[in-house]
């Protein structure tokens, strides 16, 4: 939890800092990296995470994604609990579309990665308490966002991603320049 209102508060401050851009917007040779915050439409879990973007070409970027989630529900009669924790590692690749607005950078991709998932249950009738780890998934989705560029080196940030393993999400973020 104190995790999570960090980057929303991180988010915040972003939007809060905002002033006239002089971005550098995207280009070759560019690298970001950032924090993300979103909603997964699948399981209604909000994964955080961090990301990294290196412009090979003017149009062309790769990088690398980690998100994670957990989500915790009322499953035993006795009022037990079960939580799912998810850890998604991965590799991202996108097209940037050219906009005259050089602070405006829309871009679609794919997402490859692996999901590891890992469960545990406390039932507090019997007193017991199991964990369990599900096999790691292969995950794969195709994302859509844009960067906004509210200064020189930070962009806010929004996508939407459809994938299986229940990677279906909104993000909002910021992204810094290196």
């Amino acid at each position: 939890m104190k995790i999570k209102l960090t980057v929303l508060l991180g988010v915040a401050l972003l939007f809060i800092s905002a002033r006239t851009s002089h971005a550098q917007f995207y280009r070759e040779g560019s690298q970001f990296v950032g924090v993300a915050v979103g909603l997964n439409f699948t399981d209604n879990d909000v994964p955080i995470g961090v990301n990294y973007e290196n412009a090979i070409k003017r149009e062309f970027g790769i990088g690398g994604i980690f998100r994670y989630w957990s989500r915790t529900t009322a499953h035993f009669s006795d009022g037990g609990t079960y939580v799912w924790n998810t850890e998604l590692i991965g590799v991202q690749g996108n097209y940037h579309f050219k906009v005259p607005q050089r602070e405006i950078d829309p871009f679609i991709g794919v997402v490859l990665g692996y999901g590891f998932n890992q469960g545990s249950a406390h039932n507090t009738l019997y007193e017991t308490y199991y964990s369990e780890s599900a096999p790691t998934s292969v995950l794969f989705a195709i994302q859509a966002g844009a960067r906004y560029f509210i200064s020189d080196n930070i962009a806010l940030v929004g996508k939407l991603a459809f994938g299986n393993d229940s990677y279906n999400v909104l993000e909002i973020g910021g992204d810094f320049s290196l």
